[in-house]
């Protein structure tokens, strides 16, 4: 049983190790406030850039809140690490 647990190890360290190390990434372009009538087409570019030998990819996804965001600001702040308010 010992080996199967050391071979568990060995396995999950060989598989999830490109995702141990700290990978450098900036956002060169991000997406703007854009204020448009409903059915309207939109675009929202984005784009990031790794610095590494290895390829990397970026999953971006949008949600709309149709809240205004100074309610969502209330929220953010209690959010915020190391706040100690509670909900």
């Amino acid at each position: 049983m010992e080996n199967r647990g050391l071979f568990c190890t060995l396995c999950y360290l060989m598989f999830n190790a490109p995702l141990l190390f700290i990978v450098t990434a900036t956002f060169t372009e991000v997406p703007k406030d854009v204020t448009v009538r409903e059915g309207d087409d939109i675009e929202m570019p984005c784009a990031f850039r790794a610095s590494g030998s290895t390829s990397y990819s970026l999953e971006i996804q949008w949600w709309y809140l149709k809240e205004p965001a100074r309610e969502l600001a209330h929220e953010l702040a209690i959010s915020v690490p190391g706040s100690r308010s509670k909900v």
